[in-house]
């Protein structure tokens, strides 16, 4: 019997010494660590904003994960669930001009239950090392996504018209590759034949697109309207009004990237479409040889 009422009083004076270490000890503790990724802020964002994203690269899938706020490219808060009460996490997104930087800050909240709070000191380790691998997975496979070509899109009005010589075709798929040139080179000739001279830009218009059919018109603008009759080559323009804007830089192939951002801010802006969209090919690949500098200027007409 006194064994047992000894024991009793040890075990008591144990919970006493845990209760009060446990009121010395920190009911949350910080983590912050960062990463330098080489992508744009807004693709970045897209994988940490949504939890299915996170469920792709994340070595916590298998925990409750509730995204709780965010502000668009800037940061995203959530809450994890690890097992005891709350752990917010905070993820603040800075752009550099080569890289993206990404600060993950992380807060667990152990209370005041002796026991949930000396547990506390043994897992930052643990979590910083988890959060290491968070990192790295999340830089491995944002990069490793096609990436997107970020372009400043705005609203102009165009006050005069535009003028072209044009030749509108009904294509498929496979005939992509060359019909830019093959269109360019007819209408070039006719302007050689009726000594048309112009030193401006060409264009392409998309009236249609499918996946078997385009509807395709590719023209050169000309500075001023002009009478001609030919059954095969046009005189139109590009009328006055107000117009979304945005360049693209780089290979042709990328170009979707811009249209991308178009989209997007036209969706955010709340702008009604009243026409199919014009790019125009600022720079001449024949001239410049670097893909990098080659400029081309999509073009939106918007009510």
């Amino acid at each position: 019997m006194n064994y047992i009422k000894r024991l009793a009083f040890i075990v008591a004076i144990l919970f006493l010494l845990v209760f009060l270490v446990s009121l010395f000890l920190p009911s949350t503790i910080k983590i912050e660590q960062s990463i330098l990724i080489k992508t744009k802020p807004e693709l970045l964002f897209k994988q940490i904003n949504d939890a299915e994203k996170i469920a792709k690269w994340s070595v916590w899938k298998d925990k409750k994960i509730e995204v709780k706020s965010s502000n668009e490219n800037q940061t995203v808060e959530f809450n994890t669930d690890f097992g005891y009460n709350e752990t917010k996490e905070k993820l603040t997104i800075r752009e550099s001009k080569q890289e993206t930087e990404l600060i993950w800050e992380i807060v667990p909240y152990f209370g005041f239950n002796p026991i949930t709070k000396i547990r506390g000191m043994f897992i930052e380790g643990m979590l910083a090392e988890h959060l290491k691998e968070e990192l790295n997975n999340l830089k491995s496979y944002t990069e490793n996504l096609p990436q997107i070509n970020s372009s400043k899109v705005s609203k102009q009005f165009m006050a005069e018209k535009q003028w072209y010589l044009s030749i509108r075709d009904t294509i498929n798929q496979m005939q992509m590759s060359n019909i830019h040139g093959k269109l360019y080179s007819e209408i070039n000739g006719f302007m050689d034949e009726h000594n048309i001279v112009s030193d401006l830009a060409p264009l392409v218009i998309y009236h249609y697109w499918s996946d078997t059919l385009i509807d395709i018109e590719a023209g050169i603008q000309i500075k001023d309207s002009i009478n001609i009759t030919n059954d095969r080559v046009k005189l139109n323009y590009i009328g006055i009004g107000s117009y979304v804007t945005a360049t693209h830089y780089g290979v042709y192939e990328r170009i979707p990237e811009t249209y991308f951002s178009i989209n997007e801010w036209m969706r955010k802006n709340k702008v009604q479409v009243i026409g199919p969209p014009w790019e125009v090919y600022i720079t001449d690949p024949a001239v410049e040889p670097n893909p990098e500098k080659w400029e081309t200027q999509i073009n939106f007409p918007i009510q």
